[in-house]
């Protein structure tokens, strides 16, 4: 038996409480008690306003929407939440990592998601071929245009675009790692948009 109740301080309010949106759920949908605005790479707290009564050898897990991660930028700040039978009486809260808001970003915005945030896969390569290699890695602003023109035409997310950018390195990293210590600098192009052979090792 799972029994959800809106917690003390909110009784008299009008929030809803979990359900299931199909028949054949695997799960109840949660809502927040509020309209919430997620900013870049920033942590937020949602609440829910419930509090659940569990059996004592029931557990309850807060488990992301599926979909949430890769089209919204939305991800659980611990994979899951774990609810003991014995935290009844608490709110649930949750707290969600905002990787990658889902409002439209300026180009500048687009910008810096690929080359300068956390996540960016640019980035990360950059660090490493400078270190491991001693190589500069560089990418055009007409590849980026090119890949933010991209992602305005396709349904994909900025982090499918981000992620993108490893697929035209695979082939330079290639050549480099069969000729180390033989280049200086990578720099990917326009024409590498066109065809991933199109690179530039100097």
């Amino acid at each position: 038996m799972v029994k959800f109740e809106k917690v003390k301080r909110l009784e008299e309010t009008d929030i809803k409480l979990p359900e299931r949106s199909t028949l054949n759920s695997a799960g109840y949908d949660f809502f927040a008690i509020e309209d919430i605005i997620f900013n870049p790479e920033t942590i937020t707290r949602v609440f829910t306003g419930v509090k659940c009564e569990l059996m004592p050898n029931q557990v309850l897990i807060l488990a992301n929407r599926s979909s949430n991660p890769s089209k919204k930028g939305l991800v659980l700040l611990n994979g899951i939440g774990v609810i003991d039978a014995d935290y009844y009486g608490k709110e649930l809260i949750t707290r969600i990592h905002s990787i990658i808001p889902y409002l439209p970003l300026t180009r500048e915005e687009q910008k810096r998601v690929i080359l300068e945030s956390k996540i960016s896969k640019y980035l990360q390569k950059k660090i490493r071929y400078q270190k491991q290699f001693n190589i500069e890695l560089l990418l055009e602003d007409d590849f980026i245009n090119g890949l933010i023109d991209k992602l305005s035409n396709s349904e994909q997310s900025m982090r499918d675009l981000n992620n993108n950018i490893l697929e035209y390195l695979a082939l330079p990293e290639y050549e480099i790692l069969s000729n180390p210590h033989s280049y200086q600098r990578l720099t990917l192009t326009k024409d590498t948009l066109e065809d991933k052979k199109n690179f530039r090792l100097q």
